[in-house]
């Protein structure tokens, strides 16, 4: 009777994990599991921001360069990905000095957002993903976004979208996308841990989801928890030392969705 007690449970509904299991296992068909076990986790701590942190242009510099460095040490076995940055289009909010973590977490998301539009939209991993095998190939990602007979469950497209409706909806589903990738490249520990980021970031597909509060680089508390649960199986960490980092409302989740796992493959 009382088996429900002590039953291991998804800390994510159905239909969201299997939206953040799609978005996960393409991302790491792309970037391979190999280089997603070698990256090291970002953590808040002395050990990667030495610098006393102060509320000045200086310091913010110091921490954004310090986290810009970190992110690039990441990126060195991903020459390969035909990832491109564009460090000077980086949007850096003035007013938010007196956060570091939602500082580091914006930035680690337009970094990832980035990272999808010159690499990952380019990639083998990404047209399987987008385009029904039954589709005939396509040359590039402009060609897919004006093939009038291109159409994704993904992206919940049909054909009578506009190029322009393809591509807006594309772009909604950038902010969530980069929010795993943020995970997959080590700083996940920012972006999950950040409460507000951006209000409007359009995303769709059961992202900005039901449950345990929602985070504002794109995905749900729960969501970001599973993403980090995903991350850690991949690595081979049982119990990660960073995850001590994670904010309540994201490492109870974050346990749950580990057990879960463990039952899984069991």
């Amino acid at each position: 009777m009382l088996n429900w007690l002590t039953a291991r449970r998804s800390p994510v509904e159905d239909r969201e994990q299997l939206w953040v299991d799609e978005r996960f296992d393409v991302l790491v068909e792309w970037l391979t599991p190999t280089r997603i076990q070698q990256a090291s986790v970002i953590e808040p701590n002395d050990r990667f921001f030495p610098d006393e942190y102060e509320n000045s242009i200086e310091s913010v510099q110091k921490h954004v360069e310090r986290f810009i460095g970190h992110i690039g040490k990441n990126l060195e076995p991903f020459d390969e990905t035909g990832i491109e940055f564009q460090f000077e289009s980086l949007r850096i909010d003035p007013s938010l000095a007196q956060q570091p973590m939602v500082l580091t977490a914006s930035i680690g998301i337009q970094l990832a957002a980035q990272a999808l539009q010159t690499g990952f939209l380019k990639s083998e991993a990404c047209r399987k993903w987008m385009c029904p095998p039954l589709h005939r190939p396509t040359r590039d990602i402009e060609e897919t976004l004006t093939a009038a007979s291109w159409s994704s469950h993904s992206l919940d497209l049909s054909d009578r979208n506009t190029p322009a409706d393809h591509a807006r909806k594309l772009q909604e589903q950038m902010a969530p996308l980069a929010s795993i990738l943020t995970v997959l490249l080590g700083a996940g520990l920012f972006s999950s841990n950040t409460a507000v980021l951006d209000s409007g970031c359009g995303c769709s597909g059961g992202s900005c989801g039901s449950g345990g509060g929602k985070s504002g680089a794109g995905l749900s508390f729960p969501q970001f928890a599973w993403a980090l649960a995903r991350f850690a199986a991949v690595r081979g960490e049982a119990s990660p030392a960073w995850a001590s980092h994670l904010r309540l409302d994201v490492k109870s989740p974050f346990r749950q969705a580990q057990r879960f796992l463990q039952r899984r493959v069991a």
